[in-house]
């Protein structure tokens, strides 16, 4: 492998790593909230993101934020569904 392709291809997994860490992030993000409440954790995982979007470009920003949307979406979702599903009328 010349460098080129080598450093397109550290690039991607770079990529790959940071778009998992993101869904990581927004779904630890969402246990700040109920039922759960680790507030310590939400503001961690906000400083976090801040900090990624901060030195990213607006289009990577973009994606990042993304990706944490949809981890926070996905987890401070699923406990809503399970709890409508199981106890609401």
């Amino acid at each position: 492998m010349n460098m080129d392709k080598w450093s397109l291809w550290m690039r991607q997994q770079k990529n790959i790593f940071f778009g998992v860490f993101m869904l990581v992030v927004g779904a630890l993000s969402a246990l700040g909230f109920a039922p759960y409440g680790i507030i310590w954790l939400l503001i961690l995982c906000l400083a976090i993101f801040i900090r990624i979007l901060a030195v990213s470009s607006w289009l990577q920003g973009a994606g990042w934020g993304f990706l944490f949307g949809i981890g926070h979406f996905y987890l401070g979702f699923i406990w809503l569904l399970t709890s409508l599903h199981d106890y609401g009328g």
